[in-house]
């Protein structure tokens, strides 16, 4: 207050204060009462003392004596401040009247408040103070004199069609007008996303709401209900799960279709053979529980130290992955192999083979399993990617196009978070949205109850299109590494003078028959 510098102090400052009477006088004890509006604060805010006598209800008070107002009242059509005064035995309490006069100053407060007491309360903030105890905290230079707080404050504020919440602080300059009675019938609508949805408790559904903007990306799914959610359409949202969907194509002819297969699916799944390009691609199908029994279909020329080559007809039990050592020219390089038992046609023993992970030919699953399998079964105990055949459709599903198809593989499981929804009016099908894959933003209607009937989960089969298909594949889980390289053999280049001849690339190290065949690789031993 000297030199009228601002400057901001923490509220958890540990320092103590006391008020500083004001200096100057007041004429009557109505005056001292509107000063610190004493019917509305706190007591014992206020104490005062009087330049000359006060003689009230046979209480004689000196000039001078503390005088503490406790309280106000009316009585006998007058208002009346009560009070105590220390009296030389007891203390005497004694009721003043509004309309007194006299020559009233304030008396020094002898209790100590911290910064919290002072910014909670009207009449405090309105004082000016001192600093009266640091407890061990260094005075700030500002802290010499006579104080006055004034606290910051920030509003809360909510705004028609935003979603996060407003703050206003106190110190903004801006004109306020009160619409209150202009705008009785608004309604206050804060947008909400639909993670916003999928976040709120389980008690909150079922739940209405209404769109108000709807999805512009292209559509995830073939079915109608995508292109009927507009603005302005209200939904019944029944309830949020996090739901198991395995991602699977159909493989009929050159024209792939994609779909989203729910572990509720009714319908039942036979095996179907599997197809093998490389010795890599088998290994990635090994199951320890159920080893693959698979056949040759195309020759597989490799005879290097001990590395065994097929032919056309022979069947494979797989076993394990390991890696050995090989030698080329003397040289030991580590190379990774598939162990497998080759199943002799006549009764002589099995022989074990070792198959390069690189090792490219064309392997087929015997499969012997006739057993019909349910969508749960083939999650559990199967490994993806996996090929089955419908044998009986799902009887929940007016058409299930899952039953047309020769063979369908299903390539891995997606978990997502879902909401349970129908259109509101009608008998309506529910129907699945996935939270993560559509972006839609809404409003709560509170004033409209939905009633809470049993429904079941939304359609177990849904049609994918290509568009989202592919941005599912590259947002894939499955991490599986390239097959490896056929291990490098040592140059020759340093042997002969002459260049040797560039051979054609082949994507195979072992070309076909009709293509001109390469030199004989080194020597290999096995270590």
């Amino acid at each position: 207050m000297d030199n009228e510098s601002q400057f901001d102090l923490s509220l958890n400052y540990s320092g103590n204060f006391k008020l500083i009477p004001d200096g100057f006088p007041f004429t009557s004890v109505e005056e001292i009462i509107k000063s610190i509006e004493a019917e509305n604060q706190n007591p014992e805010l206020i104490t005062f003392q009087s330049l000359g006598d006060i003689i009230a209800n046979d209480v004689v008070i000196g000039k001078g004596e503390p005088i503490t107002v406790t309280s106000t009242e009316f009585r006998e059509g007058r208002m009346y401040a009560d009070c105590i005064v220390d009296g030389d035995f007891e203390q005497v309490h004694v009721a003043l009247p509004f309309t007194l006069k006299g020559e009233f100053y304030e008396c020094e407060d002898e209790n100590l408040y911290t910064v919290k007491d002072i910014i909670e309360s009207k009449v405090l903030t309105k004082k000016r103070i001192r600093l009266a105890e640091t407890k061990g905290v260094c005075m700030p230079k500002h802290f010499n004199g006579a104080l006055m707080l004034s606290p910051v404050y920030e509003i809360q504020a909510i705004m028609h069609y935003r979603k996060e919440v407003v703050k206003i602080p106190s110190t903004l300059e801006v004109d306020v007008r009160d619409v209150t009675e202009d705008q009785k019938d608004i309604t206050f609508i804060k947008p909400l996303s639909l993670s916003d949805i999928v976040n709120q408790p389980h008690e909150k559904f079922p739940m209405l709401v209404k769109i108000l903007e709807a999805p512009e990306q292209q559509p995830p799914f073939k079915g109608e209900w995508f292109h009927s959610l507009r603005k302005g359409t209200v939904l019944k949202i029944y309830k949020k799960q996090l739901l198991k969907k395995v991602l699977a194509t159909s493989m009929l002819n050159k024209v792939s279709r994609h779909f989203l297969i729910s572990t509720t699916y009714k319908g039942t799944f036979r095996r179907r053979p599997r197809e093998f390009a490389t010795v890599f691609d088998l290994c990635n199908a090994i199951n320890q529980e159920d080893p693959l029994n698979v056949v040759v279909t195309k020759d597989c020329m490799w005879n290097d130290g001990g590395l065994s080559s097929l032919c056309v007809g022979d069947r494979l039990l797989t076993m394990f992955q390991t890696t050995v050592q090989v030698a080329f020219d003397g040289i030991p390089q580590n190379m990774d192999v598939l162990m497998c038992s080759k199943i002799p046609e006549d009764e002589d023993e099995d022989e074990s083979v070792m198959l390069p992970l690189y090792l490219e030919g064309r392997f087929v699953e015997d499969v012997r399993d006739t057993k019909r399998y349910k969508m749960l079964e083939i999650c559990d105990k199967f490994k993806l990617p996996f090929q089955v055949k419908v044998t009986s459709k799902d009887p929940s599903l007016p058409t299930d196009i899952l039953t047309s198809f020769q063979a369908i593989k299903m390539e891995e499981i997606i978990e997502m978070p879902n909401l349970v929804v129908s259109f509101l009016g009608g008998h309506s099908e529910s129907f699945s949205i996935p939270v993560d894959w559509m972006t839609m933003t809404v409003c709560l209607l509170e004033d409209c109850p939905v009633e809470d009937r049993s429904l079941e989960n939304a359609a177990s089969l849904e049609e994918l299109t290509d568009f989202m298909y592919y941005n599912l594949r590259k947002c894939s889980t499955t991490t599986l590494c390239p097959p490896p390289r056929p291990p490098k053999r040592p140059s020759t280049d340093i042997l002969s003078p002459e260049p040797a001849p560039v051979q054609p690339p082949c994507r195979s190290p072992f070309p076909d028959s009709k293509q001109q065949q390469p030199p004989l690789p080194p020597k290999v031993t096995i270590i």
